[in-house]
């Protein structure tokens, strides 16, 4: 039954068949098993200013909540709240010129509060980079 399904998947062009891999065309609409351990949701966004979302998977917004303070919204909620968050924030260019813990805030099934420091102060940043796993 699951090969019907991966038929079915390839000739609605969503997936392309590898050597010896399954690439997921960008774009195809898949939903993660949030009963393994897998990146359940990610974003890039600006982090000054008005907040915006440069790309991102599973991740519907993010709240500002003052300086240095960020909600991420998940779009589809993960099992549970016991997932690990790692979150980095930079200068003014891609590259991050501050690695920044999140500290304080707390976690939920359909959202995750964090503050980012830098040099033991809350800061915002113009790139923040969030991956969750479960």
């Amino acid at each position: 039954m699951a090969s019907s399904k991966i038929s079915e998947l390839v000739d609605a062009g969503n997936l392309l068949p590898g050597d010896d891999t399954i690439i997921v065309r960008s774009g195809a609409n898949f939903k993660v098993d949030p009963t393994i351990n897998a990146v359940n949701a990610w974003v890039n966004f600006n982090g000054t200013g008005t907040v915006a979302i440069r790309a991102s998977y599973n991740v519907s917004s993010i709240t500002d909540g003052g300086t240095g303070a960020y909600t991420v919204n998940f779009t589809t909620a993960l099992s549970d709240a016991n997932y690990s968050l790692v979150a980095q924030g930079g200068g003014t260019s891609g590259a991050p010129t501050t690695k920044t813990p999140p500290t304080g805030g707390s976690f939920s099934t359909t959202s995750a509060e964090m503050r980012l420091l830098s040099s033991g102060s809350v800061t915002d940043f113009a790139f923040v980079s969030v991956i969750v796993v479960r």
